[in-house]
C-alpha cells in the first residue's frame, strides 16, 4: 500500500512541475497569487440533520501561458496554471481532524481588464487527512477511510479590482475527497463552499527569451496503443467490510487512436481486466468453472485525451462485455437501485506523463494514473505505461 502512495506522489508532482516547465523557459513570466478563506459543510451521516462545518485556507501560485503564440496553450484559453495548497480543520475535529493537500491548478480568466470580471478554478491532487476511519477509536468516520486521498476542486469567482495589481474576489467551490476504494471505508467527502479572498499580480519580474515551438500538425493515420496496467483495491462495499485485504488488478488494453485538431486524441478499443480478488474469493469457496475466466473483465472503450505536451487529461467510457464473478456474486446479492449501469458501464478518469516523446508524438511512450469505476462507484486505483506508434 505505501509503495502506491509513493507512486501516486511521484507521478502527480512530475505532472505540477511539467506544467511549470512548459512555459517559464520560454516566455516572460506574468505571477497570480491568491489567498482564499473558504467555509462549507457537509452531511455526518445519509439522513441525518446534522452537517459538519469545515473552514479552509487556500494558497495559489500561478503563471500566465500562451504568451507564445505557438504554445498549444492557445488552443486551451491560456490559462494561468500553477499549484494550490490547501489546510483546514472541521468542526467535529474528533471524527474528522484536519486536512492538507498540494495539487496543480488550472483558472480560466474573464474580462481581465475590466474593473469586475470572474474566473473558473479547477485543480486534482493529494490530500492528507489527520483522522481517517480506525477500527478501533473512530468508528463513525465512514466518508474517509484513509489517511492520503484524491482531492478535486472545481470553482467559479466573481472579482472587483480595488488597485492595478489587487482584486477582491468571492466566490463558490465543490470538493471531493476519496481514495478510489484503496481503502474502505469510502464514501467519499463532497462539499459545496463559499471562499472571499485576494488576488495579487505583480508586474513581470522575470524575463526569457521567447523561442518558438512549432507542434505538428495532425495526420490522416490512425496510431495503435498498447496498454499495461496494475491496479489496487480492497473487495467489498464503500462501508463494509472494513479493515480487509487490498488485491491486484491486472490489465491489459489496445486501442485504435487518431489525432483530432492539435489538442484532441481520441480511441477505440478493447480491455481486459484480471480482478486477483474476484480469482481468490472463488478459489476460497471452491467454485466450479474457469476462475480465471470468471475473474476477468472485459470491456469495449471509447475515450478522449486532451494533449498538454507532456502530459494529458484522459477519460474512458466503457461497455462492459463480459463480468461474470461480479455480476452473479456481488450485484445479483445486492438491492443497489442503479445495477443497470454497474453491470454493463464502467468509466475512467486521470492523468498522463510522457516519458518518451510528447503526446503531440506519433511514438511515445507514458505514464499514467487513474481512477476506475463500476458505473457511478469507485472500482479501483490504476497505474499504467502506454506504448503508442
Amino acid at each position: 500500500m505505501k509503495s502506491n502512495r509513493y507512486i501516486y506522489i511521484i507521478v502527480l508532482l512530475c505532472m505540477s512541475f511539467q506544467l511549470k516547465a512548459q512555459q517559464v523557459d520560454k516566455i516572460s513570466a506574468n505571477p497570480v497569487f491568491t489567498a482564499d478563506y473558504i467555509v462549507g459543510t457537509f452531511q455526518h451521516k445519509e439522513g441525518e440533520r446534522e452537517r459538519i462545518t469545515s473552514h479552509f485556507v487556500s494558497l495559489s501560485a500561478m503563471l500566465k501561458t500562451g504568451l507564445n503564440e505557438n504554445s498549444f496553450f492557445v488552443d486551451y484559453g491560456k490559462p494561468h496554471i500553477g499549484v494550490s495548497a490547501l489546510g483546514g480543520v472541521f468542526s467535529n475535529r474528533d471524527v474528522y481532524g484536519s486536512v492538507w493537500s498540494l495539487y496543480p491548478t488550472w483558472q480560466f480568466e474573464f474580462f481581465p481588464d475590466k474593473q469586475v470580471g470572474w474566473n473558473i478554478k479547477l485543480g486534482t491532487g493529494l490530500a492528507y487527512f489527520t483522522r481517517p476511519f480506525d477500527k478501533f477509536d473512530n468508528t463513525t468516520n465512514f466518508l474517509i477511510g484513509s489517511k492520503i486521498n484524491n482531492i478535486t476542486e472545481i470553482a467559479a469567482n466573481a472579482w472587483i479590482a480595488l488597485a492595478p495589481q489587487l482584486q477582491l474576489q468571492t466566490g463558490v467551490s465543490f470538493y471531493h475527497f476519496s481514495n478510489a476504494h484503496v481503502r474502505i471505508p469510502n464514501l467519499g467527502l463532497n462539499q459545496a463552499a463559499v471562499r472571499m479572498g485576494l488576488i495579487y499580480k505583480p508586474d513581470e519580474f522575470s524575463k526569457f527569451s521567447a523561442k518558438p515551438r512549432i507542434i505538428q500538425e495532425p495526420d490522416s493515420m490512425l496510431h495503435r496503443q498498447l496498454e499495461l496496467s496494475f491496479g489496487r483495491h480492497e473487495l467489498a462495499y464503500s462501508t463494509l467490510p472494513v479493515d480487509g485485504p487490498s488485491y491486484s488488478i491486472f490489465k491489459l488494453g489496445y486501442y485504435a487512436t487518431k489525432r483530432l485538431q492539435r489538442i484532441h486524441e481520441v480511441k477505440i478499443g478493447l480491455a481486459a481486466a484480471f480482478y486477483n480478488s474476484y480469482f481468490t474469493q472463488m478459489r476460497f469457496e471452491q467454485a466450479e468453472g474457469v476462475k480465471f475466466l470468471q475473474a476477468t473483465q472485459t470491456r469495449l472503450v471509447a475515450g478522449h485525451e486532451f494533449l498538454m505536451r507532456r502530459f494529458g487529461f484522459v477519460s474512458d467510457i466503457g461497455i462492459i462485455i463480459t463480468d461474470p464473478f461480479y455480476r452473479q456474486e456481488i450485484l445479483n446479492k445486492t438491492s443497489f437501485g442503479d445495477q443497470w449501469f454497474r453491470s454493463y458501464l464502467s468509466a475512467r478518469l486521470g492523468l498522463k506523463c510522457y516519458v518518451v516523446g510528447n503526446s503531440f508524438s506519433a511514438q511515445k511512450i507514458a505514464l499514467g494514473m487513474f481512477l476506475n469505476t463500476h458505473g457511478t462507484i469507485a472500482d479501483y486505483l490504476e497505474f499504467s505505461a502506454s506504448f503508442g506508434w
